[in-house]
């Protein structure tokens, strides 16, 4: 960010704001300019985050940020802007101040606090972001949701995260107020992501209250191998839930009492996004024709503990016929090292012929260590089945690529021109390269990413 303008009044100066790393934003001088200083300290607050620069362009112009914070805001993921606004979090950082001591601080522009904390609609609730202004980041936490900065925010809140760290000290018994205090402060959450890469069976009746009380919540993202009888149940529920996942992926091994999601008839009525970590014969036994799974438009599904036993053919077909109207498939077919050692034949077409049936898909994901070989006649065949496809992806796992590709395996580079030619929405297309394949003096296996064709 540049700025040649020292402060509102002056005469034939501009300012110049980058919104988000590309775009630029050019103030004339005639704008109201607030104090740098300001800036400079919300940048400091969320240094190489995007709520950073957000915060940075909503604080340049008085004139400017009422038509534009609402749109700005609105994706903000820490609260540590807005503590930029009311203290000098440099200062704050290097006296190490505790929560007891800033709530009493005096002097800060509590209105406009209000006035920025009124247009945000998404906010992260971590206990690390807030490890500077007290040593017990769970109790912090807790506290702020109560605090003037909590009340202030949660009411318009539509989009949160909410990272339960038991790791970091956030245990049950402090859990509780906090769950309590976001259920009667945050009423309008409609998009909620839970993440955890410990245990969290401690607060499942806590947080299997929390989603009931969201009778708006329209997204929903759980711990990876964590749906439990309750959390399900309670989703289930949700009148409006249209997205149902998992968040990142850990290497935590799955528990067979916490793999309880089930459709239960009268259940998930708007649900048409699905995203879930289990073993494909888990998945089979889920995924069985019903109301529900016939109505998902898209399927994410990372399935663990594969071997060179399961027929994933079979497993395509079985999903071809149990969710015709699917739109985006994705399977991360991923080999456990425990069972096995990486062994096994390249998956062939009879994949992708499995899942004929649905007509209106624009995205196939499939990772696997030995993915399928495309030849032309298998592109002519992709392209007269899935005409409007926009994404294909048919590549190692991002976990085993380090392992030697099978010579058998992979796809000629002359293939790309015919790719281009039968599919012609295709944006994205990502695949591994045969034995032949050669960029410059060097034979290489790569795996080629296009944004366009």
């Amino acid at each position: 960010m540049t700025r040649e303008a020292e402060h509102e009044g002056s005469q034939n100066h501009s300012a110049t704001v980058a919104s988000d790393g590309n775009r630029l934003l050019r103030l004339s001088a005639s704008d109201q300019v607030i104090s740098i200083s300001e800036v400079a300290s919300v940048i400091f607050a969320l240094a190489d985050r995007l709520g950073a620069t957000l915060a940075a362009c909503a604080l340049v112009r008085r004139s400017w940020k009422d038509p534009a914070l609402d749109e700005l805001w609105k994706h903000l993921d820490s609260i540590l802007p807005l503590f930029g606004l009311l203290f000098d979090i440099k200062a704050l950082s290097l006296s190490g101040m505790q929560y007891e001591s800033i709530s009493s601080t005096l002097g800060v522009d509590w209105i406009k606090f209000h006035s920025y904390a009124q247009r945000v609609r998404s906010l992260s609730i971590e206990p690390d972001s807030l490890g500077l202004f007290h040593d017990n980041k769970a109790l912090m936490v807790a506290a702020s949701v109560d605090h003037p900065i909590g009340t202030s925010l949660l009411p318009c809140v539509q989009r949160s995260t909410v990272t339960l760290e038991l790791g970091l000290g956030l245990s049950a018994e402090e859990a509780e107020p906090l769950f309590r205090s976001l259920q009667r402060h945050a009423p309008k959450i409609q998009e909620l992501a839970i993440t955890s890469s410990n245990p969290i069976d401690a607060l499942d009746f806590l947080l299997s209250q929390w989603i009931s009380s969201l009778p708006h919540l329209t997204k929903l993202w759980l711990p990876p191998y964590y749906h439990s009888q309750r959390v399900v149940a309670a989703a289930g529920e949700l009148r409006e839930l249209r997205l149902l996942k998992t968040t990142e992926h850990n290497l935590a091994f799955p528990k067979d009492d916490e793999m309880q999601m089930e459709f239960r008839p009268n259940t998930f009525p708007m649900l048409r996004i699905f995203g879930w970590n289990s073993t494909i014969e888990r998945n089979v036994r889920l995924l069985q024709p019903s109301p529900q799974v016939e109505a998902l438009e898209s399927l994410c599904l990372d399935c663990t503990e594969l071997d060179s036993r399961v027929d994933v053919p079979a497993f395509t077909r079985h999903l071809g016929h149990a969710c015709p109207r699917l739109r985006d498939i994705h399977f991360n077919l991923i080999f456990d090292p425990w069972i096995e050692p990486l062994v096994g034949e390249p998956l062939d077409m009879d994949t992708l012929y499995g899942l004929a049936p649905c007509q209106s898909l624009a995205k196939i994901r499939i990772s696997h260590p030995f993915t399928l070989t495309l030849n032309e006649s298998d592109v002519h065949w992709i392209g007269t089945t899935w005409k409007k496809l926009e994404c294909l992806v048919l590549c190692a796992d991002i976990n085993t690529s380090s392992h030697p590709i099978n010579p058998w395996m992979g796809t000629s580079i002359s293939i790309l021109p015919l790719l281009a030619d039968v599919l012609p929405n295709l944006t994205h297309l990502d695949y591994t390269f045969d034995q032949a394949t050669k960029f410059g003096s060097q034979e290489i296996f790569i795996r080629y990413t296009s944004s366009e064709t």
